[in-house]
This record gives structure tokens, C-alpha cells and sequence, in this order.
């Protein structure tokens, strides 16, 4: 695979959801994620680190509010439909 830079956050989002949606599951998501990264944040490039980083924290928080959405769905009893204190 060639390598890029990464031009902004949300070029860095679809990457990351590219990712996740094209993983033939042979590797960890976390192998995955880390190929993307070596092949789109160039190496002493704080720009493009600053923009993944971004991109993985609003990534993570678009998944946890969607996962967040769906739990009035969970069926009765389900090990998440509980509610969590801490």
C-alpha cells in the first residue's frame, strides 16, 4: 500500500472507519489500526499525530454514544443494561 499524509481530522476518520469495515478479521483491530497509522502519520510529523489522535478520540465517542442509543433496545437481563456506577 502507498503511503500518505493525513490532510485533516476527517480524512482521518474515514480511514479509521475504512479500516474497521474492511479488516478481513486475519489481524487484531488494534494491527490493523496501527497499519493505517504507519502509512498515513509520517514520522516526526506532529501535525498529522495530532490529527489521528483527534481522529481516534472522535471515532471512539461516535461509537459509544451510537452503542449508548441502542441500549433501550437490549433485551431484558442483557450483561450491558445495567446501570454502571462508579
Amino acid at each position: 500500500m502507498s503511503k500518505f499524509r493525513l490532510v485533516s481530522v476527517k480524512h482521518a476518520e474515514f480511514e479509521i472507519y475504512k479500516g474497521m469495515l474492511l479488516n478481513e478479521r486475519a489481524e487484531t483491530i488494534g494491527t490493523t489500526m496501527q497499519s493505517i497509522f504507519d502509512r498515513v502519520v509520517p514520522k516526526k510529523d506532529p501535525v498529522a499525530l495530532k490529527r489521528w489522535n483527534t481522529a481516534i478520540e472522535n471515532v471512539r465517542l461516535q461509537m459509544v454514544n451510537k452503542m449508548e442509543s441502542r441500549k433501550p433496545y437490549l433485551p431484558s437481563g442483557h450483561i450491558d443494561d445495567v446501570e454502571v456506577t462508579v
